[in-house]
């Protein structure tokens, strides 16, 4: 079997040399050591995956992968790597067109599964690729009465499950032109939605790592907000106007607030049928009762 070419880029050979000697086994892995080189590469070969390091020379990571992804419709994915760990420098590499982000120094093991996860969610993308020039926008039907978030607030009181207010969230982010990913988190499981695809390692962990702030976090067309259950990454938000940014904005924090008020419900109906569960039956009672004598 054809092994998955890899490229890997580091203006230091003792970094290349030590990702060589890890990924060859499984991986067909190109050196190469400046931002320039490996547009160079990419214009001549295919490359499944890039590893990518961020402060270089001349050109940095995030400047190499804004060309990655202007210059190739079909972007390979793009793991960065790199000792800055702030939640705004992961926004900076996703906002490039980065699928992931490892802290250096990286464990191995963590490294081989990062490539791998990223390998298999590129094929389970394959052929779809993401319109970075869309915008969110209003409803023509909807430009002074904003139906859609009140049909939410009365729909979503009908949602019983994680999975029928994440669909419920994503159609309604839908019908703005929201290209949007969603985590729904609950005490033993964390759930990652999108309305395109499959979400990137990197947006779930952008969404894991908001969780709990009180603020959205914005970095230029990304909007970042999250409740102690729910975390929203919108993708598209309209720049170039003041006001209509404004108003998405506001609806994407009303839609955040009844899909979180509904998830507290759910939570509390689950916990209420775990504990009805447990107790013992009538039939328990009685044998209970009959053993005692």
């Amino acid at each position: 079997m054809t092994k998955k070419h890899i490229v890997a880029v580091d203006d230091t050979p003792a970094n290349l040399l030590l990702v060589l000697r890890v990924m060859e086994k499984h991986y067909k892995v190109t050196c190469v050591q400046s931002g320039k080189e490996c547009l160079d590469l990419l214009a001549e070969h295919p490359v499944d995956l890039v590893l990518m390091d961020v402060v270089m020379p001349k050109m940095n990571g995030y400047e190499c992968c804004r060309h990655i992804r202007d210059d190739h419709p079909l972007l390979p994915p793009v793991i960065f790597l790199s000792g800055q760990t702030r939640l705004e420098d992961k926004l900076r590499g996703y906002a490039a067109g980065g699928t992931d982000y490892l802290t250096k120094p990286c464990d191995i093991e963590e490294l081989l599964s990062k490539v791998k996860i990223n390998l298999d969610v590129k094929d389970k993308n394959k052929g779809r690729q993401f319109d970075y020039n869309s915008y969110a926008t209003l409803p023509m039907s909807q430009e002074q009465d904003l139906d859609p978030v009140q049909q939410f607030s009365h729909a979503c009181l009908n949602c019983n499950s994680k999975d029928e207010l994440a669909n419920l969230m994503l159609k309604t982010l839908q019908v703005f032109n929201f290209n949007a990913c969603l985590q729904i988190r609950s005490n033993h499981q964390t759930l990652n939605y999108s309305l395109t695809d499959n979400c990137a390692p990197l947006e779930n962990s952008l969404m894991t790592g908001i969780a709990g702030y009180a603020k959205a976090t914005v970095f230029g067309r990304l909007i970042l907000c999250a409740s102690n259950c729910i975390s929203l990454l919108i993708k598209n938000m309209p720049t170039e106007d003041d006001l209509l940014y404004g108003r998405l904005k506001d609806l994407v924090n009303t839609l955040l607030a009844n899909a979180s008020n509904r998830m507290d419900r759910i939570k509390l109906n689950v916990e209420c049928e775990q504990k009805f569960n447990k107790q013992p039956s009538k039939e328990s009672f009685a044998r209970a009762w009959k053993s005692d004598w």
